[in-house]
This record gives C-alpha cells, structure tokens and sequence, in this order.
C-alpha cells in the first residue's frame, strides 16, 4: 500500500472579498467562533480571522466547506497551522 493512499486529500482553500461586504470562500473545516465583530475559521490552509463589523454567516456546508458571509470586513488574518503537539515532540 502507498503512504500517499493513507493521507486525507487537502480540500482547496479560496477566499472572494466583495467591496469589503460580502465574503465567499472555500476549504472550511470548522467554524471556530462568530460573532458581530469577529468570525475564526479552521480552513485547509490554516486558521483564519475576518474582523469588521456587523458580521454574518449568511451559509456554511459543511460537506464541501463553502462559507458566505456578509458584513463590513477590516481585517483578515492568517495563522499557519501547526502540526499536532506529539508529532512536535516525538520528531
């Protein structure tokens, strides 16, 4: 069997910024918070932070990690995703 069988296959990560108000994207594996200022999302390209105002998650499916949301975005952040902590440890 091949080690490439066994790995899981990277869902495709893609973020549209509409005037600053409506946002699409793909590649989400869980919502980790919203809220009015703040939506923290775990994508296949790591963690990441839309800061605004009046924010809203308009649709989520979970079966193909499609987001929509709506809101005044001033912010984005990306945070690399780390791998597990024993995989860190035991090198």
């Amino acid at each position: 069997m091949n080690a490439m069988e066994n790995q899981p296959v990277k869902k495709r990560h893609s973020f549209t910024l509409d005037s600053r108000a409506k946002g699409t994207m793909n590649g989400v594996e869980e919502v980790l918070s919203y809220g009015d200022d703040e939506l923290c999302l775990s994508t296949s390209e790591g963690r990441l932070t839309v800061c605004g105002k009046e924010l809203k998650i308009e649709k989520y499916n979970t079966e193909d990690g499609s987001l929509t949301f709506s809101g005044r975005v001033s912010s984005l952040r990306y945070d690399e995703k780390k791998p597990p902590l024993y995989k860190r440890l035991f090198k």
